[in-house]
């Protein structure tokens, strides 16, 4: 069997082909340098900067998250005074428990009496005056 080098050269060999970018015109060549490619890549940094993961908009709602977690811990920190404050009136104060006691328990001194309205009625008492 002869070597390879002794072969003749076969046609496909003889007429190799230029990569796609060299057989383009040299004005579609220098257009697609100048203004394509770097189109390109801005068009794919803004992407990035905006729509990816850590972009812009994931950022906005992180920071809209952020906000109403923090609106809610003022609440429920405002809560939390108002409710020590009560626990320390209710430490303190007689008449605090007392009243307490008649609201929730319905419990009061021997003597006394209760007056219940049902919620309703107060609320549409309310509303009419």
């Amino acid at each position: 069997m002869p070597s390879r080098s002794s072969l003749p050269p076969s046609p496909q060999r003889q007429f190799h082909r230029k990569p796609c970018w060299c057989r383009l015109s040299p004005n579609l060549h220098k257009r697609l340098v100048m203004q394509i490619i770097p189109a390109g890549l801005i068009v794919g940094a803004l992407w990035v900067a905006i729509g990816s993961d850590s972009g812009l908009l994931t950022r906005h709602a992180e920071h809209s998250k952020l906000a109403s977690f923090r609106a809610r811990l003022n609440e429920v920190e405002a809560e939390n005074m108002r409710l020590r404050r009560l626990v320390r009136r209710m430490r303190t104060d007689p008449v605090q428990i007392e009243r307490a006691a008649a609201e929730h328990l319905l419990v009061a001194r021997p003597g006394s009496v209760i007056y219940r309205f049902p919620a309703e009625e107060l609320e549409a008492e309310a509303k009419a005056d």
